[in-house]
């Protein structure tokens, strides 16, 4: 047979076979849901056992049955997933599974737009304040007095850093806290016990503590203290950060923030003081690998300390508080072990004590009356409310808070070295207008003499750059009598003169 006969040959299809119809199988439940996924199950089991809502930032959360808030895709909540199924099933989750389930029930959270405002230790609500303590524990102060809550209508973040605060005592003895802090003039005693209140206050501009003093003078220890009475945590101190972002998340992780043993003070880290005390925002991408940004705005109590007073700006200054604390002598130094034992012993006393002391400050609070605004006008107000509640009036508190500034004014005009030029050029005049070529050159011989050094960051570099240095100092330079103006727009005019009671 030839092969086009054989490819050519039609195709016949065997006979179809006879085909039995039987009944469907059908699944019974049991066998479906073991074969449902875990992440589902997960889904089930969790529904009923936490409230998913989002925070003021649109990041997801859950709050769990015992009132502890955790973020959805945090270790925390990963904890929470694992501990949940094997409680269940007996089984191990894996990190895929953890993934997609914080993934959809963030997105359920989103999607519900209930959100919560979330705070870090403290927070406000109208006229009434609270302060987390940790392990669902909250305290609730108002003008009557202090409680603790098991069941607060707020919530708070929590980290693991954190520490749980103690259960504050009703008994009230301020005067057995000070005996910890050295400071050098008592006077201050009042201006610190108003500082330690006000932490209590949330939504206001708290002025940065500055402590300088010699080797020995507990710096350090006064920081570690005040951590404890307000935001304890497992780090109490900090080293200067390295960058923005780092100290962005410091912040956005405590409440009570102390850089230890600083040498010098960046520009950044200055201006970043500056917005972190007054809530000025800052942003930075959400990830590395998009270009979202994250909005983030504090307003904390913060703190640095050092041998000597490091800070030059002038815009830091009039946000500082300026304490300098005398060396322990030698004979009346304890071991550390020792002094934070007796410390411990008293923190639920001193805890009450200040809580009490905030209670009655509240009360207070609408009496105050202040002529003349200070820069750090809500701490000043509240200063003077717990002055009241001490059995101060408000000018006492006052009268130590304007000493204290005008330690700043000194302190900014000796840091500034166009400052200190001008303070010795104005002194046997009492008006002059030049050029800022003339007035640069004038200045540059001062600052010869004095040797004073001209190839500091802080000296104007140029006459163009002279009206920007001067425009620096230039409140400072008005409180002691020397005004500063430019005459057009160009500032190729300067004008400097002096007061009448200062000539």
């Amino acid at each position: 047979m030839s092969f086009l006969r054989l490819v050519t040959r039609k195709y016949k299809p065997p006979p179809p076979k006879e085909i039995n119809i039987v009944e469907p199988i059908t699944i019974e439940d049991p066998v479906r849901t073991n074969r449902t996924s875990i992440a589902d199950r997960m889904l089930d089991y969790v529904k009923d056992d936490i409230e998913l809502f989002i925070d003021q930032r649109g990041e997801g959360y859950a709050r769990l049955k015992n009132g502890h808030v955790v973020k959805l895709r945090s270790m925390a909540f990963s904890a929470y997933l694992r501990e949940m199924l094997y409680t269940k099933e007996q089984k191990a989750l894996n990190p895929s599974s953890l993934k997609n389930i914080a993934e959809v029930l963030e997105a359920i959270a989103i999607s519900k737009k209930k959100e919560h405002v979330l705070s870090v230790r403290v927070a406000q609500r109208d006229d009434i304040f609270y302060l987390d303590l940790g392990n669902g524990r909250i305290i609730q102060i108002d003008k009557t007095g202090w409680k603790v809550l098991t069941n607060a209508p707020i919530a708070f973040r929590s980290f693991s850093h954190q520490t749980d605060h103690v259960l504050p005592s009703s008994d009230y003895k301020i005067d057995d806290l000070l005996q910890f802090f050295n400071f050098k003039d008592p006077k201050e005693h009042l201006l610190f016990i108003a500082y330690l209140v006000s932490c209590f206050v949330p939504n206001i501009s708290h002025p940065v503590i500055v402590l300088s003093g010699d080797q020995g003078s507990a710096k350090s220890t006064f920081f570690r203290l005040v951590k404890r009475l307000i935001d304890p945590s497992r780090i109490e101190l900090f080293a200067p950060p390295k960058n923005i972002n780092e100290f962005i998340q410091i912040e956005d992780h405590h409440y009570c923030i102390f850089l230890d043993n600083l040498t010098d003070l960046p520009e950044w880290l200055s201006d970043a003081l500056c917005r972190g005390c007054t809530g000025e925002g800052f942003s930075k991408r959400r990830l590395f690998s998009d270009d979202e940004d994250i909005f983030f705005s504090f307003k904390r109590c913060l703190g640095i300390n050092g041998i000597n007073q490091i800070i030059d700006k002038p815009d830091l200054l009039d946000r500082a508080l300026l304490f300098n604390l005398e060396r322990i002598p030698d004979k009346e130094r304890k071991k550390d072990h020792d002094l934070i034992n007796d410390f411990n012993a008293l923190l639920p006393n001193a805890l009450g004590s200040l809580l009490t002391i905030f209670a009655k400050a509240i009360a207070h609070y609408d009496k105050v009356r202040i002529e003349t605004l200070p820069r750090m006008a809500d701490f000043a107000f509240w200063g003077c409310a717990i002055s009241l509640a001490l059995g101060y009036t408000e000018q006492d508190f006052l009268d130590r808070y304007n000493n204290n500034i005008r330690l700043q004014n000194t302190e900014a005009l000796d840091a500034s070295p166009i400052a200190s030029v001008i303070i010795e050029y104005m002194t046997d005049k009492t008006n002059i207008n030049l050029t800022a070529s003339e007035l640069y050159a004038d200045l540059c011989q001062y600052a010869e003499n004095m040797a004073v050094n001209t190839r500091l960051k802080t000296w104007p570099k140029d006459p163009k750059w002279l009206w920007k240095r001067i425009k620096e100092v230039r409140p400072n330079l008005i409180k002691i009598g020397i005004n500063a103006e430019k005459t057009d727009d160009r500032c190729s005019y300067i004008k400097l003169s002096k007061d009448r009671q200062h000539r």
